[in-house]
């Protein structure tokens, strides 16, 4: 979920040197990246029927991921405010939630008809969004950065009924990726350090029914995307300056295993039905994919370049991933600028579907439909959410 701009770092640079280059040049992008896709129980419910009992031909469509067969394509694009970094759906109405860091705002998308019917307003720099699939609350991560309060972040509560911020939680600066349990309905905001040499940042946990924040866990310097496994309430979050993922075990909010990923973890995104972890991998244009059995990478998937957001289809188990092409030039960009889509049997990449590829706007973030399939990539420089389908 990072807008480039200026020559690539070297990876031989020492970790304080990487943080004060990332916290300037960061500045202008939102994190997020990821943050859970959760569906509910009910959108689990779907993706086991369809593996279980769903009829021969489905069921091979759903266990193989071979709907790339008649791949999706983008059928729309709905403009939104400025600078679209990050999405989420309510699998309760459909509805598609765009945070503008640009003009602080949140565009509410109808799914039946593909345009925007409502605009909210949030706090400055809003960077991540997740929805509580069981009430349908929203939640935005503001993190600020502007006076008079500069040094906090705030989370802010929607009710999508009315549309309207129903409460604002105070948490500590710089809030980035945002996901919410579905099995607790607890909250979870990671929380970075801009500190040059690193220190610690810590990921926050929010208690649904006071809005209050509870004990946080101590993280490392650059804690960046948040995701939950539906199934488990297993919490994953990447931190991009020490290469890492850090699981979490929801009950005691205790730091159980520690992952080495690729040259800056991302995004992060969870099977609903096979419960592995996906991380893209921004610098090293990949998606590390984890058993959660073991906490090991079981295979790295090239993918375009510079992969941010993903989700994964819980009506075929195919991963889609945000390719937004970094800062490279000339347009287009060989597999940048584009949603790769990744087969979970093979780990490989079947298809790679153009979202501003010749336009330079290419997507930060892909949040999937569990009923329909359908995706909706931000096109952070286009202002536009691009609709993927058949």
């Amino acid at each position: 979920m990072l807008l480039r701009s200026g020559p690539p770092r070297s990876s031989s640079r020492s970790d304080g040197a990487r943080v004060s280059s990332l916290a300037s040049s960061r500045s202008a992008f939102g994190g997020r990246a990821t943050r859970l896709r959760a569906y509910g129980a009910f959108a689990v419910l779907v993706g086991v029927a369809l593996v279980v009992v769903a009829p021969a031909a489905p069921a091979a469509h759903a266990a193989t991921g071979i709907g790339l067969l008649d791949p999706p394509k983008v059928i729309a694009t709905v403009p939104v405010g400025n600078e679209p970094i990050a999405d989420a759906l309510n699998p309760i109405n459909g509805r598609v939630y765009v945070v503008n860091r640009g003009d602080n705002s949140v565009s509410v998308i109808d799914p039946s008809n593909n345009t925007v019917t409502a605009t909210i307003t949030v706090n400055n720099f809003p960077t991540g969004v997740a929805v509580n699939p069981l009430s349908g609350k929203v939640y935005v991560v503001a993190s600020n950065f502007t006076a008079p309060d500069p040094h906090n972040s705030y989370v802010q509560v929607i009710d999508p009924n009315s549309n309207t911020v129903t409460a604002t939680i105070n948490i500590p600066s710089d809030g980035r990726g945002i996901a919410v349990n579905p099995l607790s309905g607890k909250i979870y905001v990671a929380i970075r350090s801009y500190a040059d040499p690193p220190q610690n940042g810590q990921l926050v946990v929010i208690d649904p029914n006071t809005n209050s924040v509870t004990p946080s866990v101590g993280l490392g310097a650059w804690p960046e995307a948040v995701a939950v496994n539906r199934l488990t309430g297993v919490v994953y979050v990447t931190d991009e300056v020490e290469n890492n993922v850090r699981v979490i075990d929801p009950i005691n909010n205790k730091i159980t295993g520690t992952v080495a990923m690729g040259q800056e973890p991302m995004g992060v995104a969870v099977s609903p039905v096979l419960g592995r972890v996906y991380v893209t991998n921004w610098y090293g244009n990949s998606v590390s994919v984890i058993d959660p059995l073991t906490n090991t990478v079981i295979a790295t998937v090239p993918v375009g370049k510079g992969p941010k957001g993903l989700d994964v289809n819980p009506l075929t188990n195919e991963v889609y991933v945000a390719n937004s092409g970094g800062y490279s030039s000339p347009h287009p960009i060989p597999n940048g600028e584009t949603v790769a889509i990744i087969n979970p049997l093979t780990n490989t990449v079947n298809t790679y579907i153009p979202v501003g590829a010749t336009t330079g706007d290419g997507p930060f973030d892909v949040a999937i439909n569990p009923l329909t399939g359908r995706a909706y990539a931000p096109q952070f420089s286009g202002n536009q959410v691009a609709v993927l389908g058949k």
